[in-house]
Parts: structure tokens; C-alpha cells; sequence
């Protein structure tokens, strides 16, 4: 990718933002992994967002996209928490 124009960098880190909000509030961004002890955990592929943002627009970027989904794994937590530990937390 050659040098990107200021208007085309903000408006893919938009799309990155847009897309991290939809997969945590849709909880596509949540893979329930069971384990044999009965508790519940989730791999978060809200971190490939970051890691390719990072990567494609820079290290900038990155901090801004990583520290939005943050704040809306925050959000998350307050309004559809996961499970009950979750919930007792927030």
C-alpha cells in the first residue's frame, strides 16, 4: 500500500472502530471456549482488529483503535455481561 492521503487514514481507522463496535455489542467478537472444568472462558478476535490496524496504518493507530475497544469492552460490560462473573464485577 503506497502513502495513504490524511482523509483515506481516518476513514479506515473509522471502519476499524465501526467493525470493533459491531463485533463486541453482536458478540461475534467473543468465542466461548469450554474447557473440561466446566467454566467458561472467550478468546477475544477483537485483537486481530487491533493487530491489523497496528500493522496497516501504524503504531498511532493501533494505540487509538486498542484503546476505543477498551472502552467499548467497558460498555460491554456494563450493559450485556458475558456470564455472572462478569456481570458481579461491573
Amino acid at each position: 500500500m503506497g502513502k495513504l492521503v490524511p482523509r483515506e487514514r481516518v476513514t479506515l481507522e473509522v471502519v476499524a472502530l465501526i467493525v470493533s463496535a459491531s463485533l463486541t455489542f453482536t458478540q461475534m467478537g467473543f468465542i466461548a471456549v469450554h474447557p473440561m472444568s466446566g467454566e467458561s472462558h472467550y478468546a477475544m478476535t477483537l485483537l486481530a482488529v487491533i493487530a491489523v490496524t497496528a500493522l496497516t496504518l501504524g503504531v498511532s493507530s493501533g494505540v487509538l483503535t486498542g484503546v476505543a475497544c477498551g472502552l467499548l469492552l467497558c460498555l460491554h460490560a456494563a450493559l450485556q455481561p458475558l456470564d455472572v462473573f462478569e456481570a458481579a464485577v461491573s
